[in-house]
């Protein structure tokens, strides 16, 4: 036999429930920005977002194409440490490339140069 769960909800952008609306452990939902809440007691009684801080997420991908002997491929304006990478369509073992940032731009470095005209493919989930 199954149970049902039923959450506080509201369709309303924006809507964060009050302390008062919800007890310990009851759930939440704004299902117009699909964000989750509950009722938190630490000595003070609030309510936060479950996941709070995490944002959407979005799939980007950086296309490239190799010169001979190519070893870097940097990807301007993002900063990240962890990536998806494809070299002519079959992904690479991160063992076989760096991943390097100087606080503004993100060089992904391979151990060994790429042949000319090799399709590489960065792909990075970034948080909104």
């Amino acid at each position: 036999m199954s149970n049902i769960i039923q959450s506080k909800h509201s369709s309303v952008d924006g809507k964060i429930p009050l302390v008062g609306d919800l007890t310990l452990g009851e759930i939440a939902v704004n299902t117009f920005n699909g964000k989750m809440f509950i009722k938190k007691d630490d000595g003070t009684e609030s309510i936060v977002e479950i996941g709070a801080g995490g944002g959407s997420q979005e799939l980007k991908t950086y296309d490239f194409t190799s010169s001979a002997g190519q070893t870097d491929f940097i990807v301007t304006g993002l900063v990240f440490s962890k990536a998806s990478v494809y070299s002519s369509g079959i992904r690479d073992k991160e063992s076989t490339y760096t991943i390097t940032d100087d606080g503004t731009d993100t060089t992904v470095s391979f151990d060994s140069g790429k042949s000319d005209g090799t399709w590489v493919l960065i792909e990075v989930l970034v948080t909104t």
